[in-house]
C-alpha cells in the first residue's frame, strides 16, 4: 500500500495553494492518504506546521443527525464527518464553533474567533461559514470531490436560492456545560430537488475554480473562498438549478405552480 508522510501532505498543500497565515478548512476522506506514519495525529501537525503561527486549520465537525435527534453538546457530541475530523476535534486545544449541525473544529491564530461566530443559520450571516469567506479561506477536499464543498451552501443562502428556505430546528443544544436557549435553524433544501453534485463538480473544473494535487489514493482539489463565491454567486443567479438534476421541478417553482416546502 502507498503511504503518506507529513511532508508529503506539507508539499500537496502547496501544491494546492496553501500559504502560511492562511486559514485552511480541510475536507477528507482518510484511506485518500494510504498508510499515513503517524497516523491523522501526523496529518493534522503537518497541516499546522505548513500554515505557520499564524495560520489556522479548520475542519466540519458536523452533527448532521441532529434535525432527527435533536440533541448537542458542543464538548462532547462527535464529529460525524470521519476520522481525521474527530482526531482533530479530540485534539487539545483545538475549539468547536458554535452550531448543531454544521459546527467546525479549529486551531491557530485565528480560532477563537472563528470558535465563537454564532448565527441561528448555519450559513448566515454571523456564521463561522462568514468567517472563513471574509478570509479568503482555502477550502481543501482531500481525497473528495466537490460533493463534499459545504462553503457552496453559503453561496446558496446568500443568493437566497428558490428551492431552499431557512427551517427552524429546536432541540436540547448544551453549549459550555449550560443549556443554550438560542433558536437554530439551517438553509434546508426541499426534498423533492436532486442535486448533482457531480455536476457540480465538473461546473467548477470547467470555469477554472479548483487546483488538483494527486494523493497516495484519489486527489486533493482546492478553491479560494472568495474566487469560489463570486463566480458560483454569479452562475447561480444566471442559472438558480446550476446543483440541480435535470429532473428537479425548478420551472414550476419558478412559476408558482408550486412552492419551497423545505
Amino acid at each position: 500500500m502507498k503511504k503518506t508522510t507529513a511532508a508529503d501532505f506539507k508539499n500537496a498543500l502547496a501544491a494546492a495553494g496553501a500559504r502560511p497565515g492562511d486559514i485552511l478548512l480541510l475536507h477528507s476522506h482518510l484511506p485518500a492518504f494510504g498508510l499515513t506514519e503517524g497516523g491523522p495525529e501526523a496529518l493534522i501537525g503537518a497541516a499546522l506546521e505548513w500554515l505557520g503561527p499564524g495560520g489556522t486549520l479548520a475542519m466540519p465537525a458536523f452533527t448532521l443527525s441532529y434535525p432527527r435527534t435533536r440533541t448537542f453538546d458542543l464538548a462532547k457530541t462527535p464529529s460525524e464527518m470521519g476520522a481525521l475530523t474527530e482526531a482533530f476535534r479530540l485534539r487539545p486545544g483545538t475549539l468547536r464553533s458554535r452550531h448543531p449541525i454544521h459546527s467546525l473544529c479549529v486551531a491557530g491564530a485565528r480560532a477563537r474567533e472563528i470558535a465563537d461566530a454564532w448565527a441561528p443559520s448555519s450559513f448566515g450571516p454571523g456564521s463561522a461559514f462568514e468567517k472563513l469567506h471574509d478570509a479568503d479561506a482555502l477550502l481543501v477536499c482531500a481525497g473528495v470531490g466537490a460533493e463534499r464543498l459545504t462553503f457552496v451552501h453559503f453561496v446558496e443562502e446568500r443568493v437566497g436560492v428558490p428551492y431552499r428556505g431557512l427551517k427552524h430546528y429546536p432541540g436540547t443544544v448544551v453549549m459550555d456545560g449550560a443549556p443554550d436557549p438560542r433558536p437554530y435553524a439551517m438553509y434546508s433544501r426541499d426534498l423533492r430537488f436532486k442535486l448533482d453534485l457531480p455536476g457540480f463538480h465538473r461546473t467548477l473544473h470547467r470555469e477554472g475554480l479548483e487546483t488538483a494535487v494527486p494523493l497516495a489514493y484519489g486527489t486533493l482539489f482546492s478553491y479560494r473562498a472568495k474566487e469560489l463565491f463570486v463566480r458560483v454567486s454569479d452562475l447561480l443567479r444566471k442559472n438558480p438549478g446550476l446543483l440541480l438534476s435535470p429532473e428537479s421541478p425548478l420551472p414550476d417553482l419558478i412559476t408558482g405552480r408550486i412552492q419551497c416546502q423545505p
